[in-house]
């Protein structure tokens, strides 16, 4: 692995030689601040909305323009102290911090639609017993890959990571259902199903190492980091923190230790400079990637210059689900320049999976979980 993670380094600074280095965060918001002044002018305030990492250019700008901030908001927050002040290896744990609760709200979705609307359901199904499939479906499919090694049409990674890729977005819900089960006829070719999906044996995309060499760029020196320090650290992840997603390869700070290049210029903080405007953070009950604890704690550092958005749904970002009370909060802050008057708490109004007897939404899930708590206590 060591051998393999040094080669890639190797060809992507002899393909970039010359400009390899400049791909960092601070120069990215270097660029924004020069064609903002061409554009806007030097004089007028910078406005900017970032998601995921546009979080990271976010806090970078704010916190080295503190003097140019003017309608900000930043959306499904990474946490910058463990992006730029910590081996970038270590933000994997934090980063699945709530993936588990995504998944279980999968789950429960799933199973109070039942078998007419989510594919991996039965009648009687519960959240335990989806989540009980699942991991069997991903055991199945770890002893086919060995039984038939190339020849496998599905691997216990790849449903991995279909299924981490679907907790971002909650309407692909019923889909990476009917997907799921497809695999299982596949690994279990005499079993019934109801499935319709064929297409699970589509090769991946071709992997794109841009954002390795971003998040590279601007990590701290890793001297001491061993390939055997990264995969503990996903070791213990898969035990501690998220059993499901934990396990998956490929996060852009395993392959820093090895990186050939960093940043001519990395900002690595203070993250909380008093802005000239006060900006908004918003953060999801149950981010698979993102975790609102991370929101939280960048609001937190800056004080009276952000207002914290915390929204009540699962996947990433705000964008991951509707609610009416997040837009019109961030439609008075755009177009008014309004902000609430204090950290505001926001309901989703989005359908997770269509039912005869009743969508199931978020509150759906949120009573359904509510019930079961009150009966169990009854039942001790």
């Amino acid at each position: 692995m060591d051998t393999l993670l040094k080669e890639l380094g190797r060809r992507c600074l002899e393909y970039s030689p010359d400009t390899f280095q400049y791909i960092g965060t601070a120069a990215v918001v270097r660029d924004m601040i020069a064609l903002h002044d061409v554009l806007e002018g030097s004089d007028k305030p910078l406005n900017f909305w970032g998601v995921s990492y546009g979080t990271v250019v976010g806090s970078y700008f704010i916190n080295m323009f503190p003097d140019r901030v003017g309608q900000v908001v930043l959306d499904g927050v990474v946490d910058p102290v463990y992006w730029a002040n910590r081996p970038a290896h270590l933000l994997w744990d934090v980063s699945v911090a709530s993936s588990e609760d995504t998944f279980d709200g999968f789950c429960n979705a799933c199973a109070l639609a039942g078998p007419s609307e989510c594919a991996i359901a039965k009648q009687n199904s519960t959240a335990a017993s989806i989540r009980q499939w699942t991991q069997e479906l991903l055991d199945k499919a770890y002893h086919h890959k060995r039984q038939f090694g190339s020849a496998a049409q599905v691997t216990s990674a790849r449903i991995r990571n279909r299924l981490f890729g679907a907790m971002y977005s909650p309407s692909s819900w019923p889909s990476i259902a009917e997907a799921r089960r497809a695999e299982e006829r596949i690994i279990f070719p005499g079993r019934n199903t109801n499935s319709t999906e064929n297409d699970t044996t589509v090769d991946d995309p071709a992997f794109d190492y841009s954002f390795q060499g971003i998040t590279c760029a601007d990590a701290i020196d890793t001297v001491n980091v061993t390939t055997k320090d990264v995969f503990d650290m996903i070791l213990s992840t898969a035990r501690n923190v998220s059993p499901t997603f934990g396990p998956l390869w490929g996060d852009a700070g395993f392959f820093c230790h090895h990186w050939p290049v960093r940043a001519v210029e990395r900002y690595t903080g203070p993250w909380n400079k008093k802005l000239s405007s006060t900006i908004i953070v918003i953060g999801n009950e149950a981010d698979p990637i993102t975790p609102l604890i991370s929101a939280k704690k960048l609001a937190d550092a800056l004080g009276d210059s952000a207002v914290l958005i915390e929204q009540d749904d699962y996947g990433h970002s705000s964008l991951a689900m509707h609610s009416n009370c997040t837009v019109a909060a961030l439609q008075n802050y755009f177009v008014h320049n309004k902000l609430p008057t204090q950290d505001i708490f926001c309901g989703t109004n989005q359908v997770l999976f269509p039912a005869a007897g009743g969508d199931v939404t978020k509150k759906t899930v949120d009573r359904a979980k509510a019930a079961s708590k009150v009966e169990a206590r009854r039942s001790s």
